[in-house]
Formats: C-alpha cells, structure tokens, sequence
C-alpha cells in the first residue's frame, strides 16, 4: 500500500517508456519492447503522433500497449500540448506504478525527471538522436535550454544511459558531465527478422532506400548516377518526409524525368508497419545507406550503428552501398563504398553490383550471417535486460 493507503499494483515486471513522439518511427523501442514482453514485462508506451507517420500502427504484441496524443506543429498548440503530455506521464507512472521509466529522447527528459522526483522510479535514458548544435548566432530558446537542462539532470540520476554508438558517447558525456554508466547499443533487427537466403540475382537490379527523405540521406547524386550506369536497374523509396525536407520527393521524381529515366524510380511512399518494410527490403537486392561527408548535423557525422539501414538491408541479404567515411569501414566485407555526392562514384558501385551478381549475393549473405551470429538487438540489448532483471 502508499501513503494513502491505496494498495497499489506490482512494481517488478513493469516498464513505462516516455517519447514525445512517434514510437513506432524508432525501430529499437519496438525492438526492446518485444524482447521484455517475451520475458513476462508488462510495458506501455505513451508518446504522441508525428508528420509522416500518421498513419503507422503499431505492432501486436502481448502485453505491450501504446497510447498516443495528437500531432500539432510548433506554435502555442504545442506548448500547452507538451505541457499536457508532462501532466499525461505523470498522471500515468502514479497509475501504472513502473519497476523502471525508459525516457527515449530529449522532449521526454523533463517529465521522467518529475516521476523521479515525486516518486523515485528508476530511469533508463536512451538516446537516439544527438540534441541541435546551437544556430549561427551560438544562442539557443528559453525552451532548448530547459530541455538540455533536464537531459543533464537525467544523465546524473538515471541508472544507465543507452548511446548508440562510441563517438556519441564521447560528446554525451562531455555536454552533460555524467559520471554514471553508459552502454552502446546498436540499432540493429532482431533475428526473428532476419530473412531466408536469398535465390541467385536475375533480372533488373533492384536498389532500395528507405526512411526519411531528404538531400542528406538521398542525395541528387543518387539520381543522376542511375542514368550513367548502363544497365536496367530500378530504385525503390520507401520512407517519409520531414518538415525540414517537404517537397524533396516531387524533386526527385522532377530530376528523374528530366533525365529521361522516370521509369527507373518507384516511390512506395510510408509503410504503416516495420514488417511491411521488412517485406521489401526481402523484395530487392542493394540497399543505400548513403550520406555526405559534408555535413555538420552530429547525427549524421557519426551514423554508424545509429542507423537501423544498413543493419535492416543486411537482415534481409541485401549487399551495401555505404559511403566512403571514418567508421564505416566495418561494412566494406558487405558492400561497396562510393562518394555520395559523386554520381561517377555512386554509379561506379552500383555498375559493379550489375557487373558482378553472384558476389553481390555473397556479401549479402555474410551480412545475413553477421546478422543472426552477432548483429542483432538480443544480443545488443542483453547488458540492459541483465540489470533491469538483477
């Protein structure tokens, strides 16, 4: 019983992740979710709808809920609607009576910071994407600051913290000064979405993106390169805009047909559900996981096992077309390197790939192996199970 007296329910197996947005848009929380629902975990998800996920649903998983709030875009709908949603956590872990809250980016940082404070519940802080570097003038919004302040606050009390990858990690600790564990989790599948061998290649290749749209991930280059090539091939996107990005795919589609080759891309638009994306990465035979090296965007800078792309190609034996960059040297036995802004370079790596089907195939099933021997989120996610479950 509480202080009230109110018998309250078992805190052992029950976990409440906070995300104020999309949870369905961050392959490793569905990942991590599905892992403790198989292990007896009751967990719920609250986050709130986002652009370009509208119409995602969330897998079917026994004992894993989610429950969502509405999109708004910035403005004062937001704000009185973040403020709503800090109330809604709160509001819930008094309800729910969490073993562990799993606060899972930096929006959710404040109201985790709140249920610990009212009620001590341990806190799991992952991740997933690195906070803004301040604008031109170096200064950032009342709001930025509040945010980046919790975040500091969390890193200092939560148990753990979950950094995807080594060169993240390095900056997550020298902006928040925390002196408490952090673990490196990749982004990748779970081996129960790991496909079978692939048959032998014929036929038109097929190239496949997927994910967010925009110059950074899917360069023009992409474009142009597709009709240096000199062989049938076909690229397939799969994905979204973001606000940053709205309109790039009417530019791609305009680059295509001006180019003459109009007929080489198929947008699939947004798949409401990660096993349909799975089902056409198993559909095709390269997959892009492409980005400039000019970026300043810290979440671009250092991708490697950040990004679920390649990982998702490979769980499916797709070969890699990667980018030539520091880091990403431990995919080259599973794919070839390019500039992404060269399309001579982009088209040089794919003319191999048409070249040379039988060992594209065969990086692609080392890839498939790599995958289900040591590449995948049970093995990723054990160290954290082990002290969640201790």
């Amino acid at each position: 019983m509480d202080a009230t007296g109110v018998k309250q329910p078992c805190q052992l197996r029950r976990i409440l992740y906070l995300q104020y947005t999309n949870p369905c848009a961050y392959p490793p929380l569905l990942h991590s979710c599905e892992i403790l629902a198989r292990r007896g975990w009751e967990v719920l998800l609250l986050g709130r709808h986002s652009l370009g996920f509208e119409t995602s649903r969330p897998p079917d998983f026994p004992g894993v809920r989610f429950q969502y709030l509405p999109y708004y875009a910035s403005g004062w709908k937001q704000k009185l609607q973040y403020l709503w949603f800090s109330l809604w956590c709160l509001w819930w872990a008094r309800r729910y009576r969490p073993a562990w809250i799993y606060a899972s980016d930096l929006s959710s940082c404040l109201p985790a910071l709140l249920v610990h404070t009212l009620w001590g519940t341990r806190i799991i802080y992952h991740e997933h994407d690195s906070p803004a570097p301040a604008g031109e003038k170096g200064r950032l919004s009342l709001s930025a600051r509040i945010f980046l302040w919790a975040r500091r606050k969390i890193a200092g009390i939560a148990q753990f913290c979950i950094i995807p990858n080594e060169k993240r990690v390095e900056a997550f600790r020298a902006q928040t000064g925390t002196a408490r564990e952090v673990k490196v989790v990749w982004n990748t599948p779970l081996r129960n979405e790991v496909s079978p061998p692939k048959a032998p290649a014929q036929g038109r290749l097929k190239l496949l993106y997927h994910g967010s749209i925009g110059p950074a991930r899917l360069p023009l280059a992409v474009i142009h390169a597709l009709k240096k090539i000199g062989y049938p091939v076909t690229l397939r996107v799969a994905g979204y805009e973001t606000l940053s990005s709205l309109g790039y795919v009417a530019q791609l589609e305009r680059t295509a047909r001006e180019l003459g080759i109009g007929e080489c891309l198929e947008f699939v638009g947004f798949l409401p559900q990660r096993s349909d994306l799975m089902d056409h990465c198993q559909s095709c035979d390269v997959g892009l996981a492409l980005v400039p090296q000019s970026v300043r965007d810290p979440n671009l800078v250092h991708l490697f096992g950040a990004s679920n792309k390649a990982f998702d190609y490979m769980s499916a034996g797709l070969a890699l077309l990667i980018p030539q960059m520091p880091g990403w040297e431990a995919l080259l036995p599973y794919g070839v390197a390019c500039d992404p802004l060269d399309a001579d370079s982009i088209a040089a790596g794919i003319r191999y790939y048409c070249e040379n089907p039988a060992q594209m195939r065969a990086m692609g099933e080392r890839g498939r192996q790599r995958i289900l021997e040591q590449w995948n989120y049970e093995k990723d996610f054990g160290p954290v199970l082990d002290v969640m479950e201790s």
